[in-house]
């Protein structure tokens, strides 16, 4: 639950071992906010596994106005669950992402897959809110040694 008049929240596993939670929210007391949190563990050879738990201020790429209107443009609320993700037989990594979005007393989730890396062949609605995440937000990718 949250008071903001406005949120959206993107949880994101990109195959790795560190979690992302991308929150961003507009409310009429605090404006906008932006927030990255990441946990899980890395692993080295040879070492004790790492604990990451960040959380932190994050930045967008456009103005919060104009990444409010790509959202928009998205038509979330609309967006239902995933029936078509393909699976590769190859081990191939995938990503799996859960979309949260809240505007006054609607509220909307759906979770979808995507191969990862991104495989820019495939144009629906799902590959474009991931290239929307990965193009507003830098985050580090935490793979194994």
């Amino acid at each position: 639950s949250s008071n903001a008049d406005f949120a959206f929240r993107a949880w994101i596993n990109n195959g790795t071992s560190i979690e992302r939670v991308i929150t961003f929210s507009q409310d009429s007391l605090l404006g906008y906010q932006c927030r990255l949190v990441e946990f899980g563990f890395l692993s080295k050879k040879g070492f004790k596994d790492k604990r990451v738990v960040k959380e932190r201020e994050i930045n967008l790429k456009s103005d919060f106005k104009e990444f409010k209107q790509k959202i928009d443009s998205l038509k979330l609320f609309e967006i239902i669950n995933q029936n078509n993700f393909e699976y590769v037989l190859n081990h191939e990594p995938f990503s799996l992402y859960v979309i949260e979005i809240k505007e006054k007393d609607k509220y909307h989730q759906f979770p979808f897959k995507t191969h990862f890396p991104n495989d820019f062949t495939i144009k629906d609605e799902y590959t474009a809110i991931e290239n929307l995440l990965m193009e507003e937000f830098e985050f580090n990718f935490y793979l194994k040694d």
